[in-house]
Formats: structure tokens, sequence, C-alpha cells
């Protein structure tokens, strides 16, 4: 058994360890397809990011726990693609660990959202669904004008997430995934869906069917 790590900051240290892995099974060429896709994801998101203002990034709540309740902190390891992404993580609190996930309040989620709107609620570990469902349907929660305009996304995790709960190679493809989700308007040249689909060719071997990428991409009914 081989174990591999991607090191302190995952996402941006994938390139080495698809190499070594490509290396250790004997087929080079494919780890170079692999790390072209991925730099190639890097690439496009930074030169995105790079050309958003901060007045006009999206300001994000991640929504964890049953209740949505319970949250990663700004820093954390779990929300890095939320920041590489140009997002804002709302819950800048100290926490004496960052890599665990931290209670709030309602209360507190209304103070973050006066002082500047949350533009976008993300759901993150937890029972998905039945999170998603909790948030859009709670008096609570409706308080919140990005709950009322519909706002709420669950990050795909599909064989692996592409988010975090943990980081891993499926934050490649979340690049991607996360960029469109915040800024669909400065990502209208990039096709999503392709790009999905060939990340689970080239590093699943899977082919999905239209059904199956729906799916995917799709929040809970």
């Amino acid at each position: 058994m081989v174990g591999v790590n991607a090191g302190d900051d995952l996402l941006t240290m994938y390139e080495p360890e698809i190499r070594y892995v490509a290396d250790l099974l004997g087929v080079p060429e494919r780890g170079d397809a692999l790390i072209a896709y991925y730099k190639q994801a890097m690439d496009y998101v930074n030169k995105t990011v790079s050309s958003i203002p901060d007045s006009e990034k999206v300001r994000v709540y991640y929504a964890e726990g049953n209740d949505g309740l319970q949250t990663d902190a700004a820093g954390s390891w779990h929300t890095n693609l939320l920041t590489f992404c140009g997002g804002i993580n709302v819950a800048n609190v100290a926490v004496s660990n960052t890599s665990q996930a931290v209670q709030v309040s309602m209360e507190q989620i209304y103070a973050w959202d006066t002082a500047d709107p949350i533009n976008m609620i993300i759901i993150g570990r937890t029972s998905q669904a039945s999170t998603y469902n909790a948030i859009m349907t709670s008096s609570n929660w409706q308080q919140l004008s990005c709950v009322r305009k519909g706002n709420v996304v669950v990050r795909p995790d599909n064989p692996t997430s592409w988010f975090d709960g943990p980081p891993g190679y499926g934050q490649i493809l979340g690049m991607y995934w996360m960029l469109h989700t915040l800024y669909s308007a400065k990502t209208a040249d990039m096709d999503l869906s392709d790009k999905v689909k060939e990340f689970y060719s080239d590093f699943l071997h899977y082919n999905l069917t239209q059904g199956q990428l729906v799916t995917l991409l799709s929040n809970p009914n």
C-alpha cells in the first residue's frame, strides 16, 4: 500500500503527487495529461479571479451540520477552494484550530449579513439534502435575502467531494465548479459540463451519461 500526501495546501500541491503516482505505475504520459488538466484549471481560476475587484467578490457562508449552524472559519483548509476561487468566507472568527468545524448561531449569521450581505450559502459536510431543505423552508433562514433568492448550493461529492470533507483530487474539478458557481457571468466562455465529463473520463475512466451529469450539478429536489 502506498500513501500519498499532497502537502499542507492540498489545492495547489497536486502536481508532484500526480507525477509520483504516474511514475510508480509506469504511465508517465498519463501523469502529463492529468497535470495539464490541473494546470489549465489553476490558470483559468487565477486569470479570472485577478480581474475581480474585492468589492465585487461573493460573500459566502459555508453551512455544515443538520441545521446548518456549523461552519469552517476563514483560513481553514476546508474552505481553501472557496478562497482560491475568489469567494469570501464570512465566518471570520477566532478559533484555536481552523481545521475543525465551529458552532455558530443564527444571531451571528444575521450579524454577518447585516454588516455586509451574505450572497450565497454553500452546504458542505452534512446530510446535504436534509440540510438544504431545512434551510430553504426555515423561517429563520428566510430572513437572509440570499436564501429568499435561492442562492443556496450543495457541493457535489460523487465519487468524492469536489470541495472538502476531506479535500482531495476532486478539488481539481472543483476549481471549475466553484468558480462557475460564484461568478457564472465571468465564466461564460467555459462549458462546465464539458469540464466535468473530461475530468470523469481522464481521471476516473468513466463516461458520464447526460442524466448523471445533470444529477451531479443539481441541488436536491
